[in-house]
C-alpha cells in the first residue's frame, strides 16, 4: 500500500489473482467449454467499475 492507510484500485489489482484464484470452483460445464478462473476474474474486473477517488 505504498505507507497509506488506504487501499486505491490499484493495490487490488495487484493482489487479486491469488486472493481469489484459490476460492472460486469453476462448474463442470465451464471446465468442459475450457473456461479458466484467470478468465472468471479479468471479466469481474472488466464488469466492476473502479470508483472515483479523490486523494
Amino acid at each position: 500500500m505504498d505507507h497509506r492507510n488506504y487501499v486505491i484500485p490499484d493495490d487490488i489489482k495487484k493482489v487479486i489473482y491469488d486472493v481469489l484464484s484459490h476460492r472460486l470452483i469453476l462448474t463442470y460445464d465451464a471446465k468442459v467449454k475450457g473456461v479458466v478462473i484467470q478468465d472468471v476474474i479479468k471479466s469481474i474486473l472488466k464488469e466492476v467499475k473502479e470508483p472515483k477517488i479523490k486523494i
